[in-house]
């Protein structure tokens, strides 16, 4: 049966490790491709989990960077279009509605694995979910495509990923998850707030993003102070208390047209 891989790059290198993530049906570690259409020749193909194109993955703790094999389902390429550089699934803006991980978990779906082990994955699903922002239109788009994943998860709606895993660490008794997914959010609405404003003259992805990063930022501090012991903002979003946080990448983030914010 052919194989899906997925790959893990640092995105940055200040503050805590993130890693960019995105699938082949090649093993890059054994046949190496330089540019999309020397794997198109061949007859692979690459999913950019709304990044670039790279020819190996980068890791100090998977070799050759690769951090899963799992079998190539039929539906992947329905959710998420291969060799598509602007293809994100239900991820439709980037920074936004998800990052790579979230894309990555989508074209994943039908295998029922998720790209756990990227670093900053906890963050990232923390936020954004499993599979993104968009639950309608990921529900619409797998049934358009008829798929149905081969491990069954519980389903987290109305409340937040972040609400369930406080749940399920800290016990039924305990008030934190409600106060949690307040500020989860109140952060999704300033998401929107910051990232669909119309652009500034002369503004930048750069500062654009860091506004972004910076809201996040706030939140990790809110978060620590309704759960002060460490073991729980580490446990649940994986970052250390105080930890400088650069999620979304400015080299992938492009403005989008005000009008297209959801109504969520």
């Amino acid at each position: 049966m052919p194989s899906l891989f997925v790959w893990v790059k640092p995105a940055f290198v200040k503050g805590m490790p993130v890693d960019h993530t995105w699938v082949t049906t090649y093993d890059s570690g054994v046949t190496m491709y330089i540019t999309l259409p020397d794997a198109q020749a061949h007859g692979e193909h690459y999913w950019f989990c709304k990044g670039l194109f790279h020819p190996l993955g980068v890791s100090n703790t998977y070799p050759d960077g690769r951090i899963l094999q799992v079998p190539f389902l039929p539906g992947s390429s329905c959710l998420v279009q291969f060799d598509n550089p602007g293809a994100g699934g239900t991820v439709f803006t980037y920074g936004l509605d998800g990052v790579c991980h979230q894309v990555s978990n989508q074209v994943l779906f039908p295998t029922g694995a998720t790209v756990v082990s990227a670093k900053g994955y906890r963050l990232s699903s923390g936020i954004f979910g499993t599979y993104g922002r968009r639950k309608d239109d990921w529900q619409v788009k797998r049934n358009q495509c008829q798929v149905k994943p081969l491990i069954l998860r519980p389903r987290h709606r109305p409340m937040s990923l972040l609400y369930s895993r406080a749940r399920y660490f800290l016990g039924g008794d305990s008030d934190t998850p409600r106060r949690l997914e307040l500020l989860v959010r109140a952060l999704h609405i300033d998401i929107d707030n910051i990232g669909y404003a119309p652009r500034r003259p002369n503004e930048s992805v750069v500062s654009r993003v860091a506004s972004l990063n910076a809201r996040i930022s706030s939140f990790l501090e809110a978060v620590v102070e309704v759960s002060p012991e460490d073991q729980v903002v580490q446990h649940l979003l994986g970052v250390e208390p105080g930890e400088v946080v650069n999620l979304i990448d400015p080299e992938l983030f492009v403005f989008p047209n005000p009008e297209s914010r959801p109504m969520l």
